[in-house]
């Protein structure tokens, strides 16, 4: 369908539908008076529906459909009947919006049958297996998962070439937040339209008839097997625009799911075309709906409820339309039978001046040589380096091995530096200072319990702690002591100086020779000098990771893959920015640097600084409105308020 069409209810407790909506449902009468209200339909879900509602033919959707289609193949009034139905808003009784939403509405389907938005052979059998040879030689790669920075395993879809004129992945414009940063490091696989295989040429052709207008954008998704999915979404890049989207399947069959946004969930006109414009500005109410969706409109529960279902099968054809993309939200969920491989084009007309005999002619090409830029492939180097991206198959294995062999070294900007701080004396003394505290506290994350707990912690100044696990109203840890020692208080000063930054926060470790440090990143922003006496341990920075769950404690040090090893001696610093410096630590038994030095155990002391917006929210929560705080904004504003500071102080 290239038009908004819909259902509309007709009882009067739904309000208005619009006077040109043609009813399709059965004979019915006021159940008081006997005079009859509605004049029966060919439609209406009953064997008798000039008569009445009283022997209906199904009360499913599956049922339905399956019963007018097999009537349209047979009886050509019946199937001419659906078919004037094109291109027009129906009638039914049922409620369509709300929380009261009928499961299940005939008209719902009749709809769909009258406007078909699923072509199960819209490619021949030799292109569809011309196309699917094509396409399974393309390169495939599991690409990681980003979340407030953190790498939480690896997307449940396969990420594999784009043919598009527009430069990008989602080819959207230039300002738009909706960038696509989740292939922002796989740019080499982003080709033009004049790059593009024979048969993908042949598909845009193909495409570009049937839609009246060029269609420029090809990119491809993989799904491996049963569990690989793409969640209920929408393409916040396509508002404004005709975005028509066209669905070519290739491969196993997956079910596709078109699921209806309710009432409480849509965003009003103004804010949509807030969003169309890239600015992104809601109003409260919006906002509010925004949040609601991922509880509601986006769970697999209620799309899999009041969603419609299609198999689509190889060589097929999906169409959306460009409101649907405002009106609905489409997944392809996890599959609970084992499928083999499904590879869908995901095709759509990006805005062009090119006029359609243009395009075709230039379609009909032959296809220039793939490209890219080096710094594009340098980017890539680096996410395959540390496994952040994995190959899926040979032939990217293959172009894993290219890009590795051009840039086989790590030449970006390191995060961190590590050198010498304390004399073995001033180590000495803060060793004995601090080993035999009483302010130890058990650390229950980091313990082994093999025999007595070898891991505590201390928490001196103004701490910070997630919102979940605190107790504290202000979001600190529960066991935080605040007043910092003045010996420690002095060494503060020092490493203010040594890194020029603030401390108000000492976080303090006493690690056995049994505790690993789990692969994390700290708050993002952060400027993280960390301090070490006593045992003498490999510590790990930077890099990336194979594999991150959401807990630090269920991920194994193994996953990590850093860039940089340091045996950490006993008095030497290591400062390094939280955000973006992956960091962890082997047990000592899996440590072949590991030095004793005569201790019993390895204390770290980290100098950090911690904001008020910290303090009240804890690191990666949400604030009132369920917005993320600006908690590097806030760090860098109070940074720059104490080097003021220190330059005043400097300058008298």
């Amino acid at each position: 369908m290239s038009v908004s069409l819909r259902v509309w209810s007709r009882k009067k407790s739904q309000g208005p539908y619009p006077p040109n909506a043609m009813y399709v449902g059965c004979r019915t009468v006021d159940r008081f008076t006997g005079k009859e209200r509605c004049k029966g339909t060919i439609y209406g879900n009953d064997y008798k529906p000039f008569v009445g509602h009283k022997n209906q033919i199904a009360d499913n959707d599956a049922d339905f459909r399956a019963y007018a289609v097999k009537r349209m193949a047979t009886d050509a009034g019946y199937r001419q009947a659906v078919e004037a139905l094109k291109g027009k808003d129906l009638l039914c009784w049922c409620i369509q919006d709300g929380p009261k939403r009928e499961p299940f509405c005939h008209a719902r389907v009749l709809i769909d049958l009258a406007n078909p938005r699923y072509y199960p052979d819209f490619l021949t059998p030799q292109e569809r297996d011309d196309l699917w040879a094509c396409v399974r030689k393309q390169p495939q790669f599991r690409k990681g998962n980003e979340y407030m920075g953190q790498h939480n395993g690896y997307l449940r879809r396969l990420s594999m070439p784009t043919w598009t004129d527009s430069g990008s992945f989602r080819g959207v414009r230039p300002d738009s937040q909706e960038a696509g940063t989740e292939y922002n490091s796989l740019k080499p696989i982003v080709h033009t339209m004049d790059e593009a295989p024979r048969e993908v040429k042949d598909l845009a052709i193909k495409l570009s008839i049937y839609a009246g207008k060029p269609v420029n954008y090809f990119s491809l998704v993989g799904y491996a097997d049963k569990n690989d999915h793409i969640e209920p979404h929408q393409h916040g890049e396509d508002r404004g625009r005709d975005a028509r989207v066209f669905i070519i399947s290739l491969g196993a069959v997956r079910r596709f799911w078109l699921s209806p946004v309710c009432d409480k969930c849509r965003v009003c006109a103004k804010c949509n075309q807030s969003d169309c414009e890239g600015k992104y500005s809601h109003c409260a109410a919006c906002e509010t709906a925004k949040d609601y969706r991922r509880t509601h409109c986006q769970k697999t529960a209620r799309v899999m409820k009041y969603g419609t279902m299609y198999e689509p099968k190889s060589g097929s054809m999906i169409e959306l339309s460009s409101q649907e993309n405002f009106t609905h939200y489409h997944a392809i969920l996890d599959s609970k039978t084992v499928k083999g491989l499904r590879i869908s084009f995901n095709t759509k007309c990006i805005d062009t001046e090119e006029t359609l005999d243009h395009f075709i002619e230039r379609m009909n090409r032959a296809p220039n040589p793939e490209t890219s830029k080096q710094a594009d492939r340098e980017e890539m180097a680096q996410e395959l380096r540390y496994e952040s991206t994995i190959p899926w198959n040979n032939e990217a294995k293959a172009l894993t091995a290219t890009v590795l062999a051009e840039f086989p070294t790590d030449t970006t900007p390191k995060n961190w530096t590590h050198k010498p701080f304390l004399t073995k004396t001033e180590a000495d003394d803060l060793y004995k200072r601090m080993v035999n505290s009483p302010d130890w506290q058990v650390h229950k994350n980091d313990n082994t319990y093999a025999q007595k707990p070898d891991a505590f912690f201390i928490a001196y100044g103004k701490s910070y702690d997630k919102k979940t696990y605190g107790k504290s109203d202000e979001g600190g840890v529960k066991e935080e002591i605040p007043k910092i020692p003045g010996y420690l208080l002095k060494l503060a000063r020092r490493i203010e100086k040594e890194v020029n930054c603030p401390v108000n926060y000492i976080q303090c470790h006493k690690y056995g020779p049994d505790v690993a440090v789990k692969p994390h990143r700290d708050p993002s922003g952060m400027t993280v000098p960390m301090l070490v006496v006593g045992q003498e341990r490999t510590f790990q920075v930077g890099g990336g990771n194979t594999y991150w769950t959401g807990k630090q404690y269920d991920r194994e040090v193994s996953w990590h893959k850093p860039r940089d090893k340091y045996l950490m001696k006993h008095g030497s610093l290591l400062t390094f920015n939280g955000g973006q410096t992956i960091h962890s630590m082997y047990p000592a038994k899996d440590d072949p640097q590991f030095n004793a030095n005569a201790c019993e155990w390895r204390i770290s002391i980290l100098f950090r600084w911690t904001t008020e917006i910290m303090r009240k929210y804890g690191p990666g929560a949400k604030d009132e409105k369920g917005k993320t705080p600006k908690y590097k904004q806030a760090y860098d504003a109070d940074v720059k308020k104490w080097r003021d500071k220190q330059k005043k102080k400097g300058g008298k």
